[in-house]
């Protein structure tokens, strides 16, 4: 399961951890500097990424949704990956953007995104559902994003937004890497 955690903390300050690990087959490149100044890894088959930032503080990451009922849902601009691509190279604010995929997409979609600007005394930050159409800016604190909607339960994003609130790096690596295997009533019934 993909997972994001994303803590704003007073300073500003600014945690990210993420994992891709679903496709595992797709082909990527490591996070690098692209050409065009963002620093992200890269999808090698569509082009897009699933985190990045840029020199001027725009970041953005994405997961897909774990929901059977939106097999049949059309990706986004053929990939989820290229939302969090063109918002990193746009120039207008988080919230514009999300309100322009709100209008992109004028469907239910496989889809969560987050997005932010680092400013020199603040962070802005939000998320946009794609299945829910839920708009909402993040708060001072942890949010997790694992395939559901923002902040769900599930035991890995549990442990990530516990560990992020410790503002702990070895902490928040340590649930990362984990390969604890959650046991099945613990996990919402997606379908899947």
């Amino acid at each position: 399961m993909c997972l994001i955690g994303i803590h704003l903390g007073r300073g500003p300050r600014l945690l990210i951890a993420a994992n891709r690990d679903e496709f595992a087959a797709r082909p990527t490149a490591p996070l690098h500097w692209w050409q065009e100044g963002l620093l992200a890894g890269k999808d090698l088959q569509a082009g897009g990424t699933w985190l990045g930032i840029t020199r001027s503080g725009r970041f953005a990451a994405v997961t897909n949704v774990r929901d059977p009922a939106l097999r049949t849902a059309s990706v986004p601009f053929g990939s989820r990956g290229l939302m969090v691509k063109a918002f990193l190279l746009a120039d207008c604010d988080p919230q514009a953007y999300a309100e322009q995929m709100l209008d992109a997409v004028s469907e239910a979609s496989p889809y969560n995104l987050i997005l932010g600007q680092i400013q020199t005394d603040s962070i802005q930050a939000l998320w946009l559902g794609g299945r829910s159409r839920s708009l909402m800016p993040l708060q001072a604190g942890s949010h997790v994003l694992s395939n559901a909607e923002l902040n769900t339960p599930w035991p890995k994003a549990r442990r990530l937004k516990a560990a992020l609130e410790t503002e702990d790096a070895v902490a928040i690596d340590a649930v990362m890497h984990s390969q604890t295997l959650a046991s099945d009533d613990e996990l919402p019934a997606t379908g899947v």
